[in-house]
């Protein structure tokens, strides 16, 4: 980290316009880009947010003002239709292409109006930040959530990503920017022996919809447990939540669930009499109170779980989650159990496991404190600071 005045003179170097391209379509890849975009804000560039509802409803209270895109062109929708379609018919094709084509005249017309110098966006809008560079020719920042699996990557595509995800397009997709930030730890994910030079690994980029901790969560008692699901539902996964919450019943935690959707939570309370089912609380406040996080594997919670020194059962469920659970079992900080060997008994094994050795416990302080003493966010500024200096001489 540089000193203060260093600081001060990279925010004042030059003024830019950048144009963030959301979705809440992804997953876990909004979040790090919100928090790209913060900082980017602070530093004092102009911010032009185009995203959809989910987006713009997470995020009031932020001070970003969100261009939304119309009901019905919103990828979110798409991407549920096609999970569902998915269960029938796995080789429903990925909604991304179609929903790029239908929504870039819109994001193309915007950055005309805005003449931005910059395009950020996630891994699910690449495509269409592409499309707006072919318009535009603003260059593209990309906030990649999660591991790295492009060209000289340590490990193989279909060990990393469960059957069916579409893992090769989204490898092709990280060719495509002009400066790709890496929203994760090096040590975590270990880069490529010769990465491409415009790949930066900046740390992990933690953000969460503003909202006060409940009162509840500070009362006095035994350490808390969480158990949380992805915030874009996956198929079957109350399975998931179903097998953690009767594997923690004989344990002395609290248990908190968390839910994106709040319709099953009343399904599953008949597992779960001391357990807290709930839609939202912020990872972050448990997980300062929790010995212990049982989750799917979403580079998002592994993060902060790892930011916040818990050890961590992971059973990967979809998408990139098998590639994160096999990171931070590498970390020493996580015992995984696979989907298709997921019991209560196995996860009452693996609990028992974590919680009484105390390695597990030892390797997330140890990297908690780590990864605490970085600042992600101002590594965005730095180096997009950097490179966007000689495209203004």
């Amino acid at each position: 980290m540089g000193s203060a005045k260093e600081d001060r003179e990279l925010r004042v170097t030059r003024r830019l316009r950048v144009l963030v391209l959301g979705s809440s379509a992804g997953g876990g890849d909004w979040p790090p880009l919100v928090a790209a975009t913060l900082a980017l804000s602070e530093a004092g560039h102009d911010i032009f947010y185009f995203g959809d509802e989910g987006l713009g409803n997470a995020t009031d209270g932020t001070g970003l003002r969100i261009e939304r895109v119309p009901l019905g062109l919103d990828l979110a929708s798409r991407m549920r239709a096609w999970r569902l379609e998915r269960a029938q018919n796995p080789t429903a094709p990925f909604p991304m292409v179609g929903w790029v084509e239908d929504v870039a005249p819109l994001a193309v017309e915007l950055a005309k109006s805005r003449a931005p110098d910059l395009l950020l966006c996630s891994d699910f809008t690449a495509l269409l930040a592409h499309r707006v560079r072919q318009e535009v020719g603003a260059p593209i920042c990309l906030i990649h959530a999660t591991y790295y699996f492009g060209p000289g990557a340590r490990r193989r595509l279909e060990d990393d990503f469960a059957p069916g995800t579409p893992a090769a397009a989204f490898a092709r997709i990280l060719q495509l920017p002009d400066l790709v930030l890496h929203a994760t730890d090096a040590e975590f994910d270990p880069p490529p022996a010769a990465p491409p030079s415009n790949h930066h690994w900046i740390g992990t980029l933690i953000w969460e919809p503003v909202q006060a901790s409940p009162a509840w969560l500070k009362e006095p008692g035994n350490p808390w447990a969480l158990v949380t699901l992805s915030s874009a539902r996956q198929e079957n996964e109350l399975e998931l939540a179903r097998a953690s919450l009767r594997a923690l019943a004989d344990f002395p935690l609290r248990v908190l669930l968390t839910l994106a959707d709040p319709e099953p939570g009343e399904a599953l309370r008949a597992d779960a009499a001391n357990v807290r089912i709930e839609t939202f609380v912020p990872h972050s406040a448990v997980l300062q109170r929790a010995a212990l996080c049982v989750a799917h594997a979403g580079h998002g919670i592994v993060a902060k779980a790892i930011h916040f020194g818990v050890p961590m059962v992971l059973v990967p469920w979809d998408r990139d989650q098998p590639g994160v659970a096999a990171r931070a079992e590498a970390l020493g900080v996580a015992r995984v159990v696979e989907r298709d060997e997921l019991t209560p008994e196995a996860l009452v094994q693996a609990i028992r496991n974590v919680l009484e050795t105390s390695s597990y416990r030892e390797r997330a302080a140890h990297h908690g404190e780590r990864v605490r003493s970085t600042s992600a966010p101002e590594r965005v500024r730095q180096l997009v600071q950097e490179f966007m200096a000689p495209l203004a001489s």
